[in-house]
């Protein structure tokens, strides 16, 4: 899930954003770990998203992402930036694969 919250971090696509554009950008990219489940699947659930921000294991206490002077606003660090390029290049992989070993079985 932390990964996936970093992940939508960068499709934010400032080098700043706040809570808020975290939880929508988080749930538009990956809408089956963010949606309010069983109340209304077509909103976003900003409890998912805040619970993995702070504390030790959250993706502050992590080195991934930093607060910022404002409130409720962060960034991306250098950690951050350098841990989703890997896991977009490991996501193309696989979907490359998957593509190469169904047209296989086609």
């Amino acid at each position: 899930v932390r990964q996936k919250i970093l992940l939508a971090a960068i499709d934010v696509g400032a080098e700043t954003f706040t809570t808020e554009q975290l939880v929508v950008a988080a749930w538009r990219r990956f809408p089956e770990s963010f949606a309010l489940r069983g109340i209304a699947e077509n909103l976003p659930d900003s409890n998912r998203v805040q619970a993995k921000l702070c504390g030790a294991d959250g993706l502050c206490g992590l080195g991934w992402f930093a607060r910022t002077s404002k409130q409720n606003e962060f960034r991306v660090t250098r950690k951050g930036r350098v841990l989703a390029r890997q896991r977009e290049t490991w996501e193309t992989f696989v979907q490359s694969m998957r593509l190469i070993t169904s047209s296989s079985h086609a």
